[in-house]
């Protein structure tokens, strides 16, 4: 059975005649959608990826189910050129697009490329009214995406926003829009040259993102400068997965700018093992039953070694991704890997939900992987009004936290309240390590070592204070491992206001190590400095310089 027929065969499960969408129980991230968890909905997007498939088969019933999804999808777009949100599409059927908490623009994007490829592989099998409506609103959403006009920083709408213009303009005789998406596309190739990386770096999500709109760019779009812009895009995003991908784990190692789980989904295994060749394990016991709207090219060969061989010797490589004027603003990630483990870091970074700041990851002799990570949390929940900076080498990191003035609670400009208070009930930094067996202790008040299969995570707080209180350090099970937290707060609901904080000095040092191997006797000191606004921390070698006092956002 192919992968379409088995999509297709998964899809008739979850298919509801009223209103004739794809449904799925929501699982949401907390913002742009006001529908609560667990509702049963009807997605966008899922339903576009669907018609592309049904089409794709040609069978007649297939088409006919095709025809009636896209007549309902192509009601819910804004089509008047003079709203705020012309061109794009609600998530949910459910939901319109005025009762989002905000509109996310980006669907003009991703409901755009569907339409694209619909056009471009099968616009004969459609009724030639609904043809032109498909056409209307695929010119809606590429002039949506002109009129945002999304700079390179925005990695993967940068790219894929250029792609849909770039096809629009070619099939819908535009040559404007066409220009448009090539000069967007270079824009995207010097500016990540000028970086020395895409600015959502080393993201398992988002660099796959980039890798697909560079295939369906190659599919759908016949104009050579746009190619050759697209080519160039195509194969630094493999350079990244290929620099990151640790073959013993089988997982993408750190630090990510953008994720959206701990361990890879299994969607992206099938994207690296199709692509690759790679052997890789599934999370579910059966097979998956993913399949994408875009026919996916082999990896370029000079990459594909990194997926099947392992590695012999510890390597540490250092990417810059965001480059400042100011030297010391600049940001890079820092990736050690060996033969069975791997660490991750970024020099600055910060705690929203999806990026992944200081990440490792070892196997156990079972293969299955052991996770650790570096998280500050409100009430349970990643906070993304937290900031860290770090500085790595090899498999020990130091690391330092401080709070943002000028970000939300569960994502940086989504959620900001107005008066900058945070309701909470507990606050705390946590180095989280899950996996089979993980076993934990404290060595004394300054150590920790957690253990599981053939190495040790050793973790060294420095002496900690908030707003003149002295901090502690415990070890704690949770689900599936267990962790070693700083508490700030817990209990009574508390109004927190990170620009009320005077002073903060909290700071962790963490290395990971085979066996018995004995973990470093430095202690972690912090050095003051004349201008009373920072601090440095200092362990060996390593030496991390932060502020005192919250700050406006590095974001």
């Amino acid at each position: 059975m192919s992968a379409q027929t088995e999509y297709l065969a998964d899809c008739e499960k979850r298919f509801d005649a009223e209103p004739g969408l794809l449904g799925t129980e929501l699982r949401s991230p907390n913002y742009h959608t006001c529908v609560p968890d667990g509702e049963w909905v009807h997605p966008v997007l899922p339903n576009f990826d669907y018609s592309v498939l049904l089409l794709r088969s040609q069978e007649p019933w297939a088409i006919e189910r095709a025809t009636r999804i896209l007549s309902l999808l192509l009601e819910l777009q804004e089509t008047n050129p003079c709203h705020a949100a012309y061109g794009i599409w609600p998530w949910l059927w459910e939901e319109p697009i005025e009762k989002m908490s905000p509109p996310d623009w980006n669907w003009a994007d991703f409901c755009g490329a569907r339409l694209a490829m619909i056009l471009h592989e099968r616009a004969a099998l459609l009724p030639s009214t609904l043809r032109k409506q498909i056409e209307q609103a695929l010119r809606a959403a590429a002039h949506s995406v002109f009129r945002r006009n999304i700079q390179p920083d925005y990695t993967n709408i940068a790219v894929m926003g250029a792609v849909v213009c770039a096809a629009a303009g070619e099939m819908l005789g535009e040559s404007w829009l066409l220009d448009y998406g090539r000069r967007r596309l270079a824009s995207c190739v010097t500016h990540t040259e000028y970086h020395g990386g895409f600015n959502e770096f080393n993201s398992p999500t988002y660099t796959v993102v980039v890798v697909q709109e560079c295939e369906r760019l190659f599919q759908l779009v016949r104009d050579a400068e746009s190619r050759r812009h697209g080519e160039w895009l195509w194969r630094h995003a493999w350079q990244i997965i290929a620099d990151h991908f640790h073959p013993r784990t089988g997982q993408w190692a750190g630090p990510h700018g953008r994720a959206y789980s701990d361990l890879l989904s299994d969607a992206t295994r099938a994207f690296l093992a199709e692509r690759t060749g790679a052997e890789l394990t599934f999370a579910t016991q059966e097979a998956f039953t993913g399949c994408s709207t875009v026919r996916p090219l082999q990896c370029p060969d000079e990459f594909r070694r990194a997926f099947h061989d392992e590695i012999t010797e510890p390597v540490e490589k250092i990417h810059h991704f965001l480059r400042k004027e100011d030297a010391v603003q600049s940001r890079y990630g820092t990736t050690w890997m060996s033969r069975d483990a791997c660490l991750g870091s970024f020099n600055r970074g910060d705690f929203w939900t999806q990026c992944r700041p200081v990440l490792g990851y070892w196997t156990t002799e079972e293969g299955t992987p052991v996770v650790i990570r570096l998280r500050l949390l409100k009430d349970g929940r990643d906070f993304a009004s937290g900031l860290l900076r770090s500085q790595q080498h090899e498999a020990r990191v130091l690391s330092a936290v401080t709070f943002a003035t000028d970000r939300g609670a569960w994502h940086p400009r989504l959620d900001r309240p107005a008066d900058g208070v945070f309701p909470t009930h507990d606050l705390r930094v946590r180095y989280e390590i899950q996996g089979p067996g993980v076993s934990g202790s404290q060595l004394d008040p300054k150590k920790f070592k957690v253990s599981c299969g053939k190495w040790n995570a050793w973790i060294h707080p420095a002496d900690c204070s908030w707003e003149g209180r002295e901090l502690r350090w415990e070890l704690n099970p949770i689900e599936g491992g267990c962790a070693v937290d700083l508490v700030l707060h817990h209990g009574e609901e508390m109004a927190f206001s990170p620009a009320a904080l005077t002073e903060i000095r909290i700071g962790v040092g963490m290395e990971l190590l085979f066996l018995d191997t004995l973990p470093s006797q430095q202690p972690l000191a912090w050095s003051a400095r004349d201008d009373d606004a920072s601090c440095r921390l200092n362990w060996g070698e390593l030496s991390v310089l932060t502020p005192t006092k919250p700050e406006i956002s590095m974001a």
